[in-house]
């Protein structure tokens, strides 16, 4: 028996990423800031971001329609006048 369904993965894994940054960025001693710790602590968001994009993807969405293949685009010469 499945406990959530495939569409569920994405946004679990999103969401414990951002737990994991969170939880990291929390432990940085606020007497030492340093940007390359917080940099750091934000990198599991960052790349759970990048595999929510990744697996919520349709295939259809993955190539964008060009102008010559839309009818309602018009095509026109650029003749130099303004």
């Amino acid at each position: 028996m499945r406990v959530f369904s495939r569409s569920a993965l994405p946004h679990l894994l999103l969401a414990a990423a951002a737990f994991l940054s969170l939880s990291a960025c929390a432990e940085i001693p606020h007497d030492r800031f340093h940007p390359l710790w917080l940099m750091l602590c934000m990198l599991p968001l960052q790349l759970g971001a990048l595999f929510w994009v990744r697996l919520t993807q349709s295939p259809q969405g993955l190539m964008l329609p060009a102008s010559d293949r839309c009818p309602a685009a018009e095509h026109s010469v650029d003749d130099g006048r303004h």
